[in-house]
């Protein structure tokens, strides 16, 4: 299937406040070499050969290299500072998110807010998009209508036994007719910038708040009723399956588990009978909030590589579902902060790029999930979410989304890593042997 390349949304951020930078002082020159040409650029004598090594060796592009790393610590603590610095936004009362749920999704359940008004009200956000009604020439009808029923992999259910057997998503939400009045989800609490793209690859590479997210909303409303912490693990599992950019910090990915945790949080409200005309965009502010700061708790657990993104020497890209896609995402654009600063551009240039204004807000996530948690209290990880952070199911999911059958020895690791992560190694073959049939045998048994 063919990309498109990514395109970033928004307009330039401000420019920077200037950022003092350390002038590499000149080498020092001894009266002996004065005027003399450097030992290094010497021709070997004869009957000696210069290593590769010594024929790449350019003294004045590695003071350059010196000097762009230098910088690139520069611009991470510009980042750091400025994502400290951000003020958490609230969702307007005149927001679009507000007005569709007051005039469509929520207009009986407010007239008389009930536990029984609330589950209809919940069973309308859910809604599924009609295959028989669907516009094929859109895409995102054409797609939802395809998208009302997944079967839960038979791998998540051995590590999450308290999952539905299938995930239907709220695909209505997708439809035209919604759009019309509810293009994006338009919550500030959410990141990036407006993304009205509506192409087939426009919410993956747009990035920003973007179509997609109306559906991500939709299905977390809709399984409202599922234990909290098995929603927030098959959120975040969702993510590492498909591999639609949560490893290198993709605004889409990001957004769509704001919006599910949010659309999660609203759905009990309603069927508490809780939210009222009065407290109806409170309560949608505090689902926000907790969402954003779940994320952010998880983008915390992950902070080694998000620095590692921020200052990569190389043009950061992945493989889109594990390789089972062929090409290369570069999720961030064709160069770096740091090939940036190489290239020639000052670290104030740097700081004003809209690139470096998404790093912000995806940095502004951690520091809000610290002030959020000191209020309200620790965001707890299951078993299964932190094993998912340490990457410890990245073979298991690579795997199962190329079809290929996971061992016994790799199912009863992953196992024990949700459930149990304090079993020792040596104990583990025991168990695989105990396990037998349950979890199936990867070596063929002999005649």
């Amino acid at each position: 299937m063919e990309r498109e390349e990514q395109q970033r949304e928004g307009a330039q951020a401000e420019a920077a406040p200037p950022v003092e930078v350390e002038q590499a002082a000149p080498a020092a020159q001894s009266s002996k070499t004065a005027g003399a040409v450097p030992a290094v650029a010497q021709e070997p004598a004869v009957g000696t050969e210069r290593t590769a090594s010594e024929q790449a060796y350019d003294p004045a592009q590695a003071e350059k290299a010196k000097q762009a790393r230098a910088d690139t610590r520069k611009v991470l603590k510009f980042i750091q500072t400025k994502a400290k610095a951000k003020k958490p936004e609230s969702l307007d009362k005149n927001s679009m998110l507000q007005k569709r749920l007051q005039e469509h999704y929520l207009k009986d359940y407010l007239k008389k807010p009930s536990k029984e008004s609330g589950k209809a009200a919940v069973d309308g956000v859910g809604k599924q998009l009609d295959p028989n009604t669907a516009d094929q020439t859109d895409f995102w009808e054409r797609g939802a209508s395809q998208w009302n029923s997944h079967d839960v992999p038979p791998g998540l259910k051995l590590l999450i036994p308290d999952a539905p057997e299938t995930m239907g998503a709220g695909t209505d939400a997708l439809s035209k007719e919604n759009r019309k009045h509810l293009p994006y989800i338009d919550a500030p609490q959410m990141i990036g910038k407006p993304n009205t793209g509506v192409g087939e690859n426009a919410d993956v590479y747009g990035g920003g708040k973007n179509i997609s997210q109306l559906m991500h909303w939709a299905t977390g409303v809709k399984h409202s009723g599922t234990d909290p912490q098995t929603m927030r693990d098959l959120f975040l599992a969702y993510e590492y399956f498909h591999l639609e950019g949560f490893d290198k910090f993709g605004e889409d990915a990001i957004n769509d588990l704001i919006s599910e945790e949010a659309g999660r949080i609203m759905g009990r409200q309603l069927q508490g009978g809780e939210i009222n005309n009065e407290n109806l965009n409170g309560k949608l502010n505090e689902g926000f909030d907790e969402s954003r700061a779940w994320v952010g708790s998880l983008i915390k657990a992950r902070q080694g590589d998000l620095d590692g993104v921020i200052t990569s020497e190389t043009t950061v890209e992945s493989q889109m579902w594990w390789g089972a896609m062929p090409e290369q995402v570069k999720w961030w654009g064709e160069s770096t902060i740091y090939l940036d600063l190489l290239g020639g551009q000052t670290v104030e240039q740097v700081c004003a790029d809209s690139r470096t204004e998404h790093f912000i807000d995806i940095y502004a996530l951690i520091y809000f999930s610290d002030d959020w948690q000191k209020k309200h209290g620790e965001i707890e990880q299951s078993n299964f979410s932190a094993s998912m952070l340490a990457g410890k199911y990245d073979k298991a999911f690579e795997k199962s989304v190329k079809g290929e059958d996971l061992s016994k020895r790799e199912k009863v690791d992953a196992f024990l890593d949700a459930k149990a992560p304090w079993v020792p190694g040596f104990i583990r073959p025991l168990i695989e042997k105990l396990a037998g049939k349950r979890l199936g045998d990867d070596k063929p048994k002999p005649e």
